[in-house]
């Protein structure tokens, strides 16, 4: 017999990076979104964080968003924008994120997750003007 896979944690688990000033500024709008508060949010270069979530490939995780699902399933990327869209948007997020799932559709969003990641910093220079991104100098750099 096998049982169903046990909650360990009372919602899911968003990680982001605090350095990447734009990546601040979209964990605010979703947060902002998410009026139930379906989802917790923490900073993956704080210690105690890294500690908790040993599993965790944290270069990986420098260069993506992961999600840790209740069940401690980690979807990143792309996966994890899909379900953050579900849990957050209700209803309508379900529908969309069952949308953004489909053939084409979800090679698709990956791409654009993708790129959209691996010149975060620069979309935020150009966002925030100038040379400044926000990140706190150094921080730009990604491992």
């Amino acid at each position: 017999m096998t049982s169903a896979p046990r909650a360990t944690l009372p919602k899911p688990i968003a990680l982001f990076d605090g350095h990447c000033a734009i990546c601040r500024d979209l964990k605010k709008a979703v947060e902002d979104a998410d009026r139930r508060h379906r989802i917790e949010w923490l900073e993956l270069h704080d210690p105690a964080v890294r500690a908790r979530f040993p599993r965790v490939d944290w270069a990986r995780a420098t260069r993506e968003i992961h999600l840790i699902e209740r069940d401690g399933r980690i979807r990143t990327g792309g996966a994890a924008i899909r379900e953050i869209v579900r849990v957050v948007g209700g209803n309508v997020g379900g529908g969309l994120a069952t949308l953004l799932a489909l053939p084409g559709l979800k090679q698709g969003g990956d791409l654009a997750y993708r790129l959209f990641s691996d010149n975060r910093h620069w979309i935020g220079r150009v966002i925030k003007g100038g040379d400044d991104c926000g990140c706190g100098g150094d921080s730009c750099a990604v491992s």
